[in-house]
């Protein structure tokens, strides 16, 4: 899981936030090895590998929270505001590895209310509003055929 709110381990370097959330990794070899895929997935954090969590741009922590998650080699991610308090450019960067993330054969579950984003990576929708399931379905139908504004508002498609 990817928490809202980038939890990172502020005054630890990035390398030594990747260990630390890998702490079932056994092998040094093993956790090398994962540490090298996060960094080749997400290059910015090679580059910072040494400078402390607290002193990185919020998408940088974003990223860093992903390949936190990354070295536990997870079948399904869950995405809580992965956009919130981001700039346009570090949203897109953040929704592209989310992309990359499906693309490897990742089930990704997002929470989001950047629901434009969230729906040009998604397969499968749930809206809820208040609590209450308001729709269930494709992705394409939900942006192709429902209105969203009438959706949340009224909570009618």
């Amino acid at each position: 899981m990817v928490p809202q709110g980038r939890v990172v381990f502020p005054f630890l370097t990035v390398a030594e936030n990747l260990r630390m959330c890998a702490y079932p990794v056994r092998s040094d070899r093993d956790l090398r090895e994962r540490a090298a895929q996060a960094y080749e997935f997400l290059p910015v954090l090679a580059q910072r590998r040494h400078a402390l969590a607290h002193t990185l741009s919020g998408g940088e922590q974003v990223m860093l929270a992903i390949a936190k998650v990354i070295m536990l080699r997870p079948r399904v991610v869950l995405l809580d505001e992965p956009s919130l308090g981001l700039s346009p450019k570090m949203i897109d960067l953040v929704y592209q590895k989310i992309r990359d993330l499906a693309g490897r054969g990742l089930t990704i579950m997002i929470v989001e209310q950047n629901v434009r984003k969230a729906l040009a990576v998604a397969d499968h929708v749930v809206v809820l509003v208040l609590g209450n399931v308001r729709y269930a379905g494709d992705a394409g139908r939900l942006e192709g055929e429902v209105d969203l504004g009438r959706l949340f508002v009224e909570g009618k498609g």
